[in-house]
């Protein structure tokens, strides 16, 4: 069976793109995003783990589409993998500042 790995990166693409801009955990236009503070704190690792756990053990139990919960294990598993792998994805930090657009910022800043 062939799998389109393609279309699947979209769909995260998609999904993880629905969140940037979005001040869904903030407390209005200047308040602190919830991920930011858990990075700034390095609790963000931890945070990305449980979550991790926490959709993939669910998914599907929840409701009968499982798609949600695997689409939320495989944002914080991005996130976890930008945390990970600064040198290959970039610092979320770096790639504000330089303005490049890059992975990082992209996933990161939701």
């Amino acid at each position: 069976m062939k799998y389109d790995y393609k279309k699947v990166l979209e769909d995260a693409n998609d999904y993880v793109s629905s969140f940037r801009g979005n001040n869904y955990y903030s407390d209005g236009d200047d308040g602190v995003e919830v991920i930011d503070l858990l990075k700034a704190k390095d609790h963000l690792e931890g945070f990305c783990i449980g979550n991790i756990i926490k959709y993939i053990s669910r998914a599907g139990i929840k409701t009968e589409d499982s798609r949600s919960d695997l689409m939320k294990c495989f944002h914080y598993l991005i996130i976890l993998m930008v945390l990970e792998n600064p040198d290959r994805y970039g610092d979320k930090n770096y790639a504000i500042d330089k303005g490049n657009g890059g992975f990082a910022e992209e996933f990161l800043d939701h």
